[in-house]
């Protein structure tokens, strides 16, 4: 099914002009989300200097196909939490890991919803995002 998802949607007319990114965040910007992508931004321009190019992107409201374009040419996805004492996003977890997704997100309220993503996904602290 992961296939078949990403070649319909990779196939669009709209898609061939997205940009493939290395790394992309998909949900609501908050003030703090927004500097995540920033830092993150920051972190990926650094890694200029050694040699190593990679690309992140930051797709707020994104949805649709226009989404799962990036989501399909992207290697990696990061999810941050909007709200202290939230839990996993396991209804944007499960469709990335459907589609073979390399996912990150932050560390959750609820320790055993973590315990039972651990290890399909990277769960890291909050001030972590950007490494």
């Amino acid at each position: 099914a992961k296939e078949n998802t990403c070649q319909r949607v990779l196939e669009k007319p709209g898609c061939a002009s997205t940009r493939r990114s290395n790394l992309l965040f998909i949900g609501t910007i908050t003030k703090n989300n927004q500097k995540k992508c920033t830092a993150v931004d920051a972190v990926l321009n650094d890694l200029k200097g050694y040699g190593k190019t990679f690309t992140g992107e930051c797709a707020p409201n994104v949805v649709g196909d226009d989404m799962m374009c990036q989501v399909c040419k992207a290697d990696v996805v990061w999810l941050g939490h909007s709200l202290s004492g939230a839990v996993l996003d396991a209804h944007r977890i499960n469709p990335l890991l459907t589609l073979g997704k390399a996912v990150v997100a932050t560390k959750s309220a609820d320790y055993v919803l973590d315990k039972l993503y651990e290890e399909g996904i990277v769960l890291t602290e909050p001030r972590m995002i950007p490494r």
